[in-house]
């Protein structure tokens, strides 16, 4: 099958044969085929190269079987934890490629992983029980594309589309269903007719799949140019894994709609999407939140963050508390805090959105101008004094070092004491004399 230079995907060129192939890749595929084996480049690699990327996976699939590969790559380094699978991985210039040998799946009784994988020498077969259609093409420079399932049409449509019949696809691995959302929103393309009435017909399905698996998608997925449409269109796939209450449904229908007012942020996201934020109180449920977080596995650090935000979303930001919320929850988090604020406002009345507007960009404003400024002092090592000056001065050592920075801290944040050693040591002559 020839390409031309004709593109359908608006900012996106289709990529012309030949396409872009390291030079380690080409090769892997050549050791192959002098071998007497077929060897292409498959799947995501494809996909993104006749996208005009550059795939920083290269998987390759073959005829050879995984001893006969693991005989091609004697002299490589090889791994072989995924070989019951077909797998070899082999290490080409510090890198590692995963050999995969044709295979066809049988029944799938857990939804989730084949009962049985036979190894096959047909390339057609491979490709025929792969997930969706942009995803099912193989290459190499002696053949060509392979594209049974009209993926490069797909592709120039903007479509995702499932290989053969949706429900079968589903059933077979349910997390399907969340990888056909996925890349409809990381790539912004729509999602073919018959496959998204499969998607909701089979959502339930997904209560087959693991948090870890899920919870991996829907990241990707939140933070995808087509998130928006996503969120809002397919809402009712969501709930059947997200423990939803019935605050966090209503946030999730009021704020889907105006997720691309946020950056692709995963944290300012998930706390706008999560957060069971539903009114202009801004008042989370954060109780809701940590259960869902939770329940996804999302790490503790990612948990602990969006229930520091979601604690602080009532609170009103301004000139005279922006600093002390900027000591407790430093720049990056207090600026996640603005932007989620920002886009709240449209759950506001419209009588008061243009005056809290205005007040959080003269308040964005004024965080910046602080935060630029070198002297700007928001944290304990920032302050002129340290705890070794603290224990010169005669604080015992102990938590009594870091109360009293603290302390000192407050002073300089309320603009009471200036950041020098010698007026912040007057400060503190002056706390030991309180606590006499």
């Amino acid at each position: 099958m020839q390409l031309t230079a004709k593109s359908c995907l608006p900012g996106r060129r289709i990529s012309i044969f030949p396409l872009k192939i390291p030079a380690s890749v080409r090769e892997l595929l050549s050791l192959l085929t002098k071998n007497g084996f077929q060897a292409f480049v498959v799947g995501g690699c494809v996909r993104d190269s006749l996208l005009g990327g550059s795939p920083n996976d290269w998987d390759i699939c073959t005829s050879a079987l995984p001893s006969e590969t693991l005989q091609v790559f004697t002299g490589y380094k090889t791994l072989t934890h995924g070989l019951k699978h077909g797998t070899v991985t082999v290490v080409s210039a510090g890198r590692l490629y995963e050999i995969t040998t044709f295979r066809r799946e049988t029944t799938y009784s857990d939804f989730r992983r084949p009962d049985e994988v036979q190894f096959i020498t047909d390339i057609h077969q491979d490709l025929s029980r792969r997930d969706i259609t942009i995803n099912a093409m193989a290459y190499n420079p002696m053949e060509g594309l392979i594209d049974d399932h009209h993926g490069l049409q797909d592709l120039r449509a903007r479509r995702i589309c499932c290989v053969g019949n949706p429900q079968t696809r589903f059933q077979e691995d349910a997390l399907r269903i969340l990888r056909v959302l996925r890349f409809a929103s990381t790539l912004n393309f729509g999602i073919e007719q018959q496959t998204g009435s499969a998607v909701l017909a089979c959502r339930r399905l997904l209560s087959h799949i693991s948090a870890e698996r899920l919870n991996n998608e829907l990241q990707k997925l939140l933070t995808g140019d087509g998130a928006v449409k996503i969120c809002t269109e397919f809402s009712a796939v969501f709930s059947v894994f997200i423990p939803m209450t019935d605050a966090m449904k209503r946030g999730w229908a009021l704020c889907a709609p105006l997720l691309s007012h946020l950056p692709k942020d995963l944290t300012s996201r998930l706390l706008f999407m999560l957060g069971g934020i539903h009114d202009s109180t801004l008042i989370p449920d954060s109780i809701g939140l940590e259960k869902a977080l939770n329940e996804l596995r999302f790490e503790k650090r990612q948990v602990r963050e969006l229930l520091q935000l979601a604690a602080l979303m009532p609170t009103d930001l301004t000139a005279s508390n922006f600093k002390t919320i900027l000591a407790q929850i430093g720049a990056p988090q207090f600026y996640r805090l603005l932007t989620v604020k920002e886009s709240c406002l449209h759950l506001m009345p419209l009588e008061r959105q243009a005056t809290e507007r205005q007040a959080l960009l003269i308040l964005r404003g004024e965080a910046a101008a602080f935060l630029h400024n070198p002297n700007a002092c928001y944290q304990l090592r920032q302050l002129a004094v340290s705890g070794r000056d603290l224990l010169s001065a005669g604080v015992p050592a102990g938590p009594e070092i870091g109360w009293t920075l603290r302390q000192l801290l407050a002073l300089v944040i309320a603009g009471k004491r200036s950041n020098t050693r010698e007026d912040l040591l007057e400060a503190l002559h002056e706390l030991k004399q309180a606590r006499r």
